[in-house]
């Protein structure tokens, strides 16, 4: 089976190839910076986004790209014959925090999650007999050198000693957790709309004991008031992102058992170690 993913210098795109490649499919990443691709395909995993960019400064390239271009490959890909397109989401897609259930809204409150529905919702309408459509929302995705919150997340306990103790829950998937489970939505070959994730739901105060002892430390002290602190600021992005209780309901969650959440997060500090700090955003 042919296979090729959108993305080339992604971080999602470039490790999915990599299992997928290994797992014996004919998988190969395209760039799309110069617009559609032409590569006869069984299915196409549409991974270009932009993310990780100021919302006022970008505010038309989330559109341009993470919507218009998202839903220009998906009509080209269908009138190039391919059976199944499979369009990487976003959790930021519901907006709020806490639980999310079959009964909580789309209502996103980012550009980033604004772009990325409207992105479904145009791939969607192209859905038919001969052209399978799936949807995939994960949460926060962290792996070997992976950019953005995680990566932050572990420069801090690395350096401190101390860390805030709040009580949230957290949905994080881990990258081959989120690679084996797209193999599956190929395997499975139907449409379908899904919501993975790591095995259980975590606090970020205890994940963030399990990147401690990856790097072979020891938080000292979790502090509370540290915690009451970030409560207080909760509405700024990364403290959000990271501290408040975000995570898929029983109900609707896909987890994925293929990796655990003690064995991600060691492979991913061994490679952390390994690499230094200084990787690129996607």
């Amino acid at each position: 089976m042919k296979v090729v993913i959108t993305g080339e210098k992604g971080y999602i795109a470039r490790n999915v190839c990599a299992y997928l490649t290994e797992m014996g499919y004919e998988c190969k990443c395209v760039s799309v910076r110069e617009g559609i691709f032409n590569e006869p395909c069984d299915v196409v995993i549409h991974c270009a986004a932009i993310v990780h960019k100021r919302e006022k400064k970008y505010a038309a390239a989330y559109k341009k790209i993470n919507t218009d271009l998202a839903a220009d490959i998906a009509e080209a890909s269908k009138k190039m014959g391919v059976k199944h397109f499979i369009f990487l989401s976003s959790m930021s897609v519901y907006g709020g925090d806490g639980e999310i259930n079959s009964h909580t809204p789309v209502i996103p409150d980012s550009l980033y999650g604004k772009s990325k529905f409207f992105g479904e919702r145009k791939i969607k309408a192209l859905e038919s007999e001969d052209f399978k459509v799936s949807v995939i929302r994960p949460p926060m995705v962290y792996g070997k050198g992976c950019p953005g919150n995680y990566r932050k997340l572990s420069l801090f306990i690395r350096l401190s000693p101390v860390f805030p103790l709040i009580n949230n829950k957290k949905s994080f998937i881990y990258i081959e957790n989120l690679a084996y489970h797209i193999e599956r939505v190929i395997k499975e070959d139907v449409s379908q709309t899904t919501r993975p994730m790591d095995p259980k739901h975590i606090s970020t105060s205890t994940f963030a004991k399990l990147i401690a002892q990856a790097q072979g430390k020891k938080i000292f002290y979790e502090s509370r008031f540290l915690g009451n602190i970030l409560t207080f600021f909760g509405k700024v992005k990364f403290i959000r992102k990271i501290f408040a209780s975000r995570f898929y309901s029983e109900e609707i969650a896909v987890k994925i058992h293929y990796v655990s959440v003690e064995d991600a997060v060691i492979r991913t500090e061994e490679k952390q170690k390994n690499e230094g700090e200084a990787h690129p955003e996607d």
